[in-house]
């Protein structure tokens, strides 16, 4: 939408579940962004040798999108403009922060209704980091589970354990999501059974909170925060005053 508004064609897509060097080399870059993803010693060593590549840092998949920002700011010698960027998008954070989401602990991630696991992220996550600017808490209990990096891979049968207002999960679509709703166990879940699990099932808005920029992160408020919001009037039981699961 954004380079439609500019006029501008949308660039090559490479959609590969690995890395294409060849395809990526045909395309003659000038500089390679790749500071969220995971990429290996051995891929930025290639890259390198294509175009000056902007790698991770830190660990693979975490960082915060301002940290993004900075980095790409410096590689393209526009620090300044990264910092207004930064600045406009903290506002507009700022003033999507609606009293009702502060305190509402929550709990993000991906379920697999096959393999019967949940995949849920941790506090170094971009996702994470964008719903904490709201006002929001990540659920104590998936941060005393042991464990590093951006997520944690649980089985439905271990979601006892943890405890959250509301359970925003991102799924391949409607029929996956059906899926993993018939599963007992998970139905189970406090967050589910108490009717507050919050589905995001559209590619794009599903990117725009994985990978939070501030071109994203404008466009993904306007539907994440109308979204939480009506989950919460329209529930009581998903609002931090609710009695704690047993």
């Amino acid at each position: 939408e954004a380079l439609e508004q500019r006029g501008w064609p949308l660039p090559p897509l490479v959609d590969d579940a690995q890395l294409n060097f060849e395809r990526l080399l045909m395309h003659h870059p000038d500089l390679i962004l790749a500071p969220m993803s995971g990429i290996t010693a051995r891929d930025y060593a290639r890259l390198s040798q294509i175009a000056p590549t902007l790698g991770w840092s830190g660990a693979p998949w975490t960082g915060s999108w301002q940290g993004v920002t900075r980095q790409v700011g410096t590689a393209l010698g526009r620090e300044a403009e990264a910092e207004a960027l930064i600045a406009a998008t903290e506002a507009r954070l700022a003033a999507a922060a609606l009293p009702e989401f502060r305190g509402l602990t929550f709990l993000i991630g991906s379920g697999n209704p096959g393999a019967g696991t949940i995949s849920l992220h941790r506090a170094g996550d971009p996702r994470v980091q964008l719903l904490q600017a709201l006002g929001m808490e990540l659920a104590p209990t998936l941060d005393a589970l042991p464990g590093g990096g951006f997520q944690t891979i649980l089985g439905f049968e271990a979601l006892g354990r943890l405890d959250a207002d509301i359970l925003i999960l991102w799924q391949s679509g409607p029929e996956e999501l059906t899926d993993l709703q018939a599963h007992p166990v998970f139905a189970g879940f406090d967050p589910v059974a108490r009717g507050c699990l919050l589905p995001m099932l559209d590619r794009g808005f599903v990117m725009a909170t994985s990978a939070p920029s501030p071109l994203s992160i404008p466009w993904a408020l306007d539907r994440l925060v109308p979204a939480l919001s009506d989950l919460i009037a329209g529930n009581p039981a998903c609002g931090p005053e609710r009695a704690p699961a047993r």
